[in-house]
């Protein structure tokens, strides 16, 4: 949709599955933290059990780019990937650290433990990044090296970043230094100041696991009570 001649990580997906059985790739965690919707990727393994597709996106109730219903926390497979794949929408720009992890401990890290992949791809975009013109969140580049650290627990360290989106270099060369420092194992200390994750990430994790719960029962189990929380901001750019 104007973003990308190919995308990359889902050609990288099919061909693993469908091309390479010799490698035992059996089953794919693909991890987009850009700050759009994977729309691509969704359609193209919609129905597809051997891919639990993860995307954390601004959704803005729909009004944010690429401005479509199915980037909703409703939208998780159909048939025989029913359960595989999930959305966590968020309902406005500013999102931290904070709100990322807190997807990750929550909703993506249980799940993928119970999913066990061979191998993870990351759509490694980074125009969620602090100082970003288009995606208006703030993740830090330590904020960005505690989220790739924490998939590293997965797959034997199996992962590959697929460099996508981001508009600000300066961000971008940040962000990914972090990251690259990580996957060539410098020990990593996460240094960015504590933050609250907003009320509607608390929000929106809730009604995510309470979409996915029937399907991995691990999310059945209580958010932690007395979280402390921000008020969603009064003005977003």
């Amino acid at each position: 949709m104007g973003f990308c001649l190919f995308n990359n990580v889902a050609i990288a997906a099919n061909y693993l599955l469908n091309e390479r059985p010799d490698l035992g790739i059996n089953k794919i965690l693909i991890v987009d933290w850009d700050v759009h919707h994977g729309n691509g990727t969704q359609k193209m393994f919609y129905s597809d059990p051997r891919v639990l597709f993860f995307s954390v996106h601004r959704f803005d109730y729909g009004s944010f780019y690429p401005c479509e219903g199915d980037a909703s926390h409703c939208f998780i497979g159909e048939g025989a990937g029913e359960g595989y794949n999930i959305n966590v929408p968020w309902e406005h720009g500013k999102c931290s650290d904070a709100d990322y992890v807190a997807a990750w401990d929550h909703v993506l890290l249980p799940i993928a433990e119970a999913f066990d992949p061979d191998i993870i791809l990351l759509s490694a975009g980074f125009d969620a990044a602090m100082g970003d013109p288009l995606g208006g969140c703030c993740i830090t580049p330590d904020g960005y090296a505690l989220l790739l650290t924490k998939l590293l627990g997965f797959a034997k360290g199996r992962i590959v970043m697929a460099l996508e989106g981001g508009y600000n270099l300066k961000s971008i060369a940040n962000s990914l230094c972090a990251c690259t420092k990580v996957l060539l194992g410098d020990n990593f200390t996460y240094n960015s100041p504590r933050m609250q994750p907003f009320e509607s990430t608390w929000r929106v994790i809730q009604m995510v696991r309470d979409e996915l719960k029937a399907y991995w029962p691990v999310l059945s189990s209580k958010l932690p009570d007395n979280v402390p929380l921000r008020s969603a901001p009064s003005y977003i750019e």
